[in-house]
């Protein structure tokens, strides 16, 4: 009978190591299958960003929230979906080029899941303003003068600016051509891009402006009237760009100019702006990262 007590005791004791190795090794498996997803899911993002980068057209061929089809990732699979996070919150990813948007990865490997995520910026970084009373905040036109001599009334004015208190007022132009210019010789570098902007608002009717740089032998400026179709009499905002090309290295003159495409009529403009693009496309918000739960 002992021998027979201490037989089974052994085998009770065996069979629970069993147990116990069996139940180490799953806790094992599933601790690096937690771990390789969550590996994998960081590089997830490096893989994706650099997919969304490469593609131009990248916000029209997503929608916000919707997960993506799942794909083979080393030893897991691998799923995304896109954010939209625009101030507006529209949940729309193509409205505007310039909207955030938070790119989520979820990788699982076996029975382990991991998310991750980093906010996307597609706003081009640009250098400092370089127009002096941007803003007309002065209560001056100056330095914006007429484009030539007594071509132009320059007025500011604080009838309904479109920020601030003040805007600037356009009137008894001589010609479609003629408008508020800005000396800026000696301050642009040839073959850079510039990024011109600004409010806009026309008196009485809707006409189009033409808004950027003008010199001699500067080619196709200024011309961003795709970018300003029929502005009425509700400030309306412009963004273009232009790249610097000079024949001559020392221009009689280099400009920012603001005219209409044809007519006479008044306008309004606020909020002016001509700054260097340093650098342009897809780019990962520093401190954005972070891990998600999956629901």
């Amino acid at each position: 009978m002992l021998v027979l007590g201490v037989s089974a005791i052994v085998g009770v004791i065996g069979f629970s190591s069993l147990l116990a190795v069996r139940v180490q090794h799953r806790w094992t498996a599933a601790r690096t299958d937690a771990l390789q997803a969550q590996l994998l899911a960081d590089s997830a993002l490096q893989i994706l960003y650099t997919r969304l980068a490469d593609d131009p057209a990248w916000r029209d061929h997503h929608t916000h929230a919707q997960w993506s089809s799942d794909e083979p990732l080393a030893e897991g699979t691998l799923r995304y979906r896109l954010l939209d996070l625009s101030a507006a919150q529209d949940e729309d990813l193509s409205d505007d080029p310039e909207d955030c948007a938070r790119l989520v990865v979820r990788v699982g490997v076996g029975k382990a899941v991991r998310l991750a995520s980093v906010a996307l910026d597609s706003r081009p970084s640009l250098g400092p303003e370089i127009l002096q009373n941007p803003d007309l905040e002065t209560g001056n036109p100056t330095p914006f003068v007429a484009y030539i001599d007594n071509t132009v009334d320059l007025q500011t004015t604080a009838d309904s600016p479109a920020e601030g208190q003040f805007a600037l007022h356009a009137l008894n132009r001589d010609a479609a051509f003629y408008g508020p210019t800005q000396d800026l010789r000696g301050q642009l570098t040839d073959g850079e891009i510039y990024q011109v902007a600004g409010d806009f608002r026309m008196q009485n009717s809707p006409d189009q402006l033409t808004v950027g740089l003008t010199s001699p032998g500067l080619l196709g400026l200024p011309r961003y009237h795709e970018l300003t179709p029929d502005i009425g009499t509700e400030w309306t905002h412009v963004t273009g760009r232009v790249t610097l090309e000079l024949t001559a290295p020392d221009p009689i003159y280099l400009n920012f100019n603001v005219a209409t495409l044809s007519g006479t009529q008044p306008f309004y403009l606020d909020n002016v702006s001509v700054r260097q693009v340093l650098s342009d496309g897809l780019q990962v918000v520093r401190g954005s990262y972070r891990r998600e739960l999956d629901e």
